[in-house]
């Protein structure tokens, strides 16, 4: 309780004043979306990926996007697989697209020559293509020798199965949701903490099995965006009011509205994809100042679409194999928590 009411009534609400003074103004984050020396998520592929494809024609990249795997879980799981693995991870970040929510950050991590959203709607396509299902990412990655795998799917399949399954492939994704499908619903948010320790035993595991039985030697391991969590429900404080849902908006959630022609309001912060994603054709946005919530219909301890730092600064893990005298015996696993609320 006392580490609840520290958290949620002093950190959360003093970062969040400090953060939300470099959101406005021509100047302004939501102007112009980047920090220095960070890399943008949007450019995920390009920055991280490409140049290995490029490098040596024969290579293969594993890219594991964990949905709502936020920046202190994926260090808390470099620590692990450093501790209990014969490989060696490393931790980046990249400045995760704004509004952070799964479909446009997910977009973002496909390989592109240029993405945005369909003329009147919110459905993202990718150079012209679909990408908001499993089997439309699928298509998306066949024109760049790639294919998508679901982390379950492929942790069942044997040594020869797998290695069949990715024969023909350069780039593999695989897509593991273990967070943000217990954190989006009412009924399991409270378990938040659980489903950040069983993600990080399972990526362990698919790290594990990528390298020991598909001969891995290039994984990433991401995120299409973080997350806000607090354990007691919000209060009415935290709470922008809107009087109606702005005309011409097309997605509503908790922290972010999406749509065209919505106009202004000062009890929100507004903006477009085209300066915060680089999508185009682009939407509008509003999101809640801080870490407010637009209403508290369903769930509201887990929340993500916002720009707050927890919700934006996407973690980049790299996986390698050591080799010679680097390698290491495989140690007992450790049980060691950090706080990631």
């Amino acid at each position: 309780g006392v580490v609840e009411s520290c958290y949620s009534g002093w950190y959360l609400t003093r970062l969040a004043m400090c953060w939300d003074s470099f959101m406005p103004g021509a100047d302004g984050l939501l102007a112009n979306w980047t920090v220095e020396n960070v890399f943008k998520q949007q450019h995920f592929h390009s920055n991280f990926v490409k140049p290995i494809l490029r490098t040596n024609p024969k290579s293969r990249v594993f890219v594991i996007i964990s949905d709502a795997l936020r920046y202190e879980v994926a260090e808390e799981l470099t620590r692990c697989i450093n501790a209990t693995t014969r490989f060696k991870a490393k931790l980046d970040s990249q400045l995760g697209v704004l509004p952070s929510y799964t479909a446009l950050g997910m977009a973002a991590l496909l390989p592109h020559g240029h993405y945005g959203y369909k003329g009147g709607s919110d459905q993202l396509v990718v150079d012209g293509m679909p990408c908001g299902s499993f089997d439309q990412r699928n298509a998306v990655l066949a024109n760049h020798e790639g294919m998508a795998l679901r982390a379950g799917e492929i942790m069942a399949m044997s040594k020869d199965q797998g290695r069949e399954a990715i024969r023909q492939s350069r780039l593999v994704y695989i897509y593991h949701d273990q967070i943000d499908s217990c954190g989006d619903h009412a009924s399991s948010e409270g378990k938040t903490f659980h489903a950040a320790r069983t993600a990080i035993e399972e990526l362990t595991a698919l790290v594990k099995f990528i390298v020991n039985s598909l001969n891995g030697s290039h994984i990433f391991v991401t995120a299409d965006h973080g997350f806000l969590y607090q354990d007691q429900p919000p209060t009415v404080l935290e709470k922008s009011e809107l009087e109606v849902k702005p005309k011409g908006s097309l997605k509503s959630k908790k922290r972010y509205i999406v749509g065209q022609d919505m106009g202004q309001t000062d009890k929100a912060w507004v903006g477009s994809t085209a300066n915060t994603a680089e999508t185009n054709p682009a939407l509008e946005f509003w999101i809640p100042k801080g870490i407010n919530r637009f209403h508290f219909s369903g769930g509201a301890r887990f929340v993500h679409g916002g720009a707050m730092p927890q919700e934006v600064i996407v973690p980049v893990v790299q996986v390698r194999e050591l080799e010679g005298k680097a390698a290491i015996k495989e140690a007992q696993p450790h049980d060691h928590y950090i706080l990631i609320k």
